[in-house]
């Protein structure tokens, strides 16, 4: 922001996931140790300076055009306190998150795992919220009595060590150990081999990669809405069609539910399937006949699983191509300099100053020029205040003194008792009355400004 002022370089900001929107989370009485006074503090400092970044970027480059806009608009104007939200708008250009190695993502065509196994890649942490797919896991295994599932968690475990005690304990006592295991990091395309189903429980995100990676690899995806994360799952050409299941965050049943239905490709996912006759839907409770059929249709349907997944790879082939997304950024790294270059064109600059538009504030400046200051009285001066004599004298009668007749409105004798002072006015009308126009020497009382402010 000081290089901007002073320099008039062009100030662009590349925005992943909301700094301020993060902040909430991880410094919260959930995550932080710190004295709550001392956390309202550091959430101040950073929303304070989240504020002045996007109001004085000049491009902001999110990287979706869904969800993220709607934050940096209401953090850049201080929701509409400092300008108008569809001006600042205008500023805003997304940049839409690419995968630049998709080359080293083949398709998977022989899973190695042999039972029903889920697999994430997500850092063990409270923003990725690793407990949710835990608990749903725990759905799946101990209360709809699905003993052959398995779920995976790849990632680093030492980011937030305390949670990852913690989500180790919960697998502990709810005897999920062996079928439920962090599994530290692993390579994407070596893991994603393991996968029946690809899964992500965050609780917040831009456009996550990871999701990108798995589609590549062909695997069916179950993911919480959060960020654009529906985005990678939609069909571009029609966005009624996803190919992907989405659920709320921190809901565990409903994240298990998602599982199973793609697992056994029931409910809207048997429409991919060959089948001659609708299967029923995936019911509340479980029966071991339920478990038993719905286990048997997870192996049958291996290949319509992995039909589904190829789909979802032809979706980030064509939205999400790591060409795209380089050749998008060439072209603001070339906006931004332009803009730099105007900024040394006086010509270009007086124009800025004389011409504001509907609905901008003017920009915070440093040093004004006399120019400027002559321009800005000539255009936006104080209008005269019409019969402004009248209304002088009415307010200088009201608060000179007692209303005749009632105390409404006057100063007491108590109030003018030191604040007294003596004026000459030399007119032609002849008046008794203590106002401002009379031919003698009079004394007017001046009431203390706080009788003033509150009367």
């Amino acid at each position: 922001m000081i290089l901007k002022l002073r320099r008039g370089v062009t100030w662009g900001i590349w925005d992943h996931a909301i700094m301020w929107r993060e902040s909430c989370l991880n410094i919260s009485t959930a995550q932080c140790l710190l004295a709550i006074p001392v956390q309202n503090m550091l959430l101040s400092v950073m929303k304070l300076a989240a504020n002045l970044a996007y109001f004085h970027a000049d491009v902001l480059l999110p990287c979706t055009s869904v969800y993220n806009p709607d934050w940096e608009a209401d953090l850049g104007t201080d929701s509409g306190r400092r300008q108008s939200k569809k001006e600042f708008r205008r500023k805003i250009d997304p940049v839409t998150n690419g995968i630049g190695n998709m080359g080293s993502f083949q398709p998977v065509t022989e899973c190695i795992s042999e039972e029903p196994t889920v697999v994430m890649l997500s850092n063990v942490q409270f923003i990725k919220d690793v407990k949710n797919a835990v608990q749903a896991a725990d759905v799946i295994i101990n209360t709809y009595g699905f003993r052959n599932y398995h779920l995976t968690v790849y990632g680093a475990m030492d980011r937030t060590p305390a949670y990852t005690v913690e989500t180790q304990k919960i697998i502990t006592t709810r005897g999920l150990t062996g079928l439920v295991k962090l599994g530290g990091f692993g390579s994407p395309k070596t893991v994603l081999k393991e996968a029946w189903l690809f899964m992500n429980s965050s609780l917040s995100e831009g456009l996550p990669l990871a999701i990108g990676e798995a589609a590549l690899s062909g695997i069916p995806i179950v993911a919480t809405e959060v960020g654009a994360t529906a985005q990678v799952l939609t069909d571009p050409d029609d966005p009624d069609i996803r190919y992907g299941e989405v659920v709320p965050p921190n809901d565990p049943v409903a994240l298990a539910r998602a599982q199973l239905s793609i697992l056994a490709m029931l409910g809207p996912w048997a429409k991919y399937t060959d089948d001659a006759v609708a299967p029923p839907p995936l019911p509340e409770t479980f029966t071991p006949d339920d478990r038993e059929w719905i286990t048997k249709r997870m192996y049958d349907k291996a290949e319509d699983r992995r039909k589904l997944g190829l789909r979802l790879r032809d979706v980030v082939l064509r939205s999400f191509h790591g060409d795209r997304y380089l050749r998008e950024h060439e072209q603001m790294y070339w906006t931004q300099s332009f803009r730099s270059k105007q900024r040394k064109d006086p010509a270009l600059t007086a124009l800025t100053v004389r011409q504001n538009r509907m609905g901008r504030t003017r920009s915070m400046r440093v040093d004004e020029t006399a120019e400027f200051y002559s321009v800005w009285e000539r255009e936006e001066r104080w209008q005269d205040f019409e019969e402004k004599e009248d209304v002088w004298g009415k307010i200088t009668g009201f608060v000179g003194g007692k209303k005749k007749g009632g105390d409404g409105g006057g100063v007491g004798k108590e109030d003018d008792m030191n604040y007294t002072t003596t004026t000459t006015t030399t007119t032609t009308t002849t008046t008794t009355t203590t106002t401002t126009t009379t031919t003698t020497t009079t004394t007017t009382t001046t009431p203390p400004k706080s009788t003033l402010i509150n009367r």
